[in-house]
């Protein structure tokens, strides 16, 4: 075989390999979010330029608790889960107050967060920035979810999808070890393991004297609150 054609074989066989980076925003896309809040850092800064160069809006904040009330603001404004995107340890953290936020105001939104190798976390060996993020956030959100390996991205993201919008809308927890951004596998059986939520939040529309009760029951609350802000929650949670 000669040098020419060994150099093409080559460069098909780097067109059918895929890797968790465009995993990743391949399955956001597919789902239909194309918008990204974040602080830029490591393991994800290349994460969010690739993202910008696939079409994907990614807007930064100078600290990663604003970012977050985007993102949770944007979910309750579009009924689509808000992405948050931090770095591990202290922007994970940072953005953990707003996710926290989140769930209990019943705004969709997912936090996704880089992290240090579980193989050294878990013994203990002192990685850089070492913390079991998925553990601590955890009880403070509606749900939280670990993908390990580029096979599992889709699956993963679509259940941080539908745990934030389905039942009583909340904040979600994605970690995603750094390790899995540059895991490799084959393109088309990368594109087969991605997952497209569909109608995750069916409409139940209420019957009329439900819905007239629950009504008048968020204008007596308002009427007798003694701070002007109480009693919002049912009319913010429609």
């Amino acid at each position: 075989m000669s040098a020419t054609v060994q150099s093409i074989a080559a460069v098909e066989a780097e067109r059918e390999q895929t890797d968790g980076f465009n995993l990743i925003i391949d399955a956001l896309k597919l789902n239909g979010l194309t918008t990204i809040y974040g602080v830029p850092g490591i393991p994800i800064t290349d994460f969010g330029r690739m993202a910008q160069a696939a079409g994907i809006r990614v807007i930064s904040f100078r600290h990663e608790q604003n970012a977050g009330y985007a993102a949770s603001i944007a979910g309750y404004l579009t009924k689509k889960p808000g992405v948050c995107l931090t770095v591990s340890a202290p922007g994970f953290l940072n953005g953990l107050t707003a996710l926290a936020h989140a769930t209990t105001n019943c705004f969709p939104m997912i936090l996704i967060s880089g992290s240090s190798e579980r193989e050294i976390v878990d013994l203990q060996q002192g990685d850089y920035e070492e913390m079991d993020q998925l553990a601590i956030a955890k009880p403070l959100c509606k749900a939280a979810f670990r993908v390990l390996h580029a096979q599992d991205i889709g699956i993963g993201l679509a259940r941080a999808i539908r745990a934030a919008v389905s039942g009583r809308p909340g904040g979600v927890y994605l970690d995603l070890p750094a390790k899995l951004f540059g895991q490799v596998m084959d393109a088309e059986a990368g594109q087969k393991s991605l997952v497209k939520v569909i109608d995750a939040a069916p409409a139940q529309i209420p019957a009329p004297r439900f819905d007239q009760t629950r009504a008048r029951c968020a204008q007596d609350r308002q009427k007798t609150a003694d701070h002007p802000r109480q009693g919002r929650g049912l009319c913010a949670g429609r």
